[in-house]
């Protein structure tokens, strides 16, 4: 029985081999840039590897680390992954798009965003994704810790009327992001939600510049206002930083 067993795992690793390549360790394949991860006991150390563009998940394995992959490019989640930990994907600045299988019940993606199945929480926009501007689709009501860190395109995000939650830090390092659109009827968020991004500076600049010269003139009066998420600020000095006026029908 012994014997047998052995034989048969060494027939079905010949057969997995045909179908993904080499195997490098425990359920994990190789072929050329692509690394397919069927599971296993194994995790290989992804840290600062500069061989595969490609990653399969072909099931849920924990303690994969997709950090620092110079040049990883696509991340495709197979119908079996039900959780994966996104904060273990990070600063990988070429990665342009997951892909996930139709069959998946716990993940979709659409136009290489990563979302949850029913598309309410938006997990993870691809650093090298190069769009200049993203309409979060409308449905959305969540948007994931750092979903949409470190893109350096993005220059507009538009907010849909459907979205409700914002973490801090979601649009930090997205250096360009300069101009913010709600749809008519959505809410507006605090702009200190944009921390690190292009947009939140000329917030500030623009915000000093008024309140300088509202002290100069003594035009106008200063009264104190609370946004929905206990944020202080100016009214008057607030009623001028909303990239909004331009707002999307």
């Amino acid at each position: 029985m012994q014997i047998f067993s052995k034989l048969k795992k060494k027939m079905d690793i010949r057969r997995k081999e045909k179908l993904y390549g080499t195997q490098v360790a425990e359920g994990i394949f190789a072929s050329g840039s692509i690394l397919t991860i069927l599971g296993g006991s194994q995790v290989p150390n992804l840290v600062n590897n500069f061989k595969y563009d490609t990653i399969i998940l072909k099931n849920s394995v924990n303690g994969v680390i997709f950090t620092k992959l110079p040049n990883l490019r696509a991340i495709y989640l197979g119908d079996n992954v039900n959780s994966l930990d996104l904060t273990q994907i990070f600063n990988c600045k070429k990665l342009e798009c997951f892909i996930v299988d139709r069959e998946n019940k716990e993940y979709s993606s659409e136009q290489g965003v990563l979302f949850s199945k029913d598309k309410k929480t938006l997990y993870r926009y691809p650093m090298a994704k190069t769009s200049e501007i993203y309409s979060i689709p409308e449905g959305v009501e969540r948007l994931n810790c750092g979903s949409f860190m470190f893109n350096t395109h993005l220059k507009t995000v538009k907010i849909p009327k459907s979205l409700c939650k914002m973490p801090s830090g979601v649009f930090y390092g997205c250096k360009n992001l300069e101009t913010v659109l709600y749809e008519e009827g959505a809410r507006e968020f605090n702009p200190l939600k944009f921390d690190g991004t292009a947009y939140i500076e000329n917030y500030c600049d623009k915000t000093r510049t008024t309140h300088q010269a509202s002290h100069k003139t003594d035009e106008t009066k200063s009264e104190n206002v609370t946004l929905k998420n206990d944020a202080t600020v100016e009214r008057n000095p607030f009623s001028c930083y909303r990239d909004v006026m331009d707002r999307t029908k």
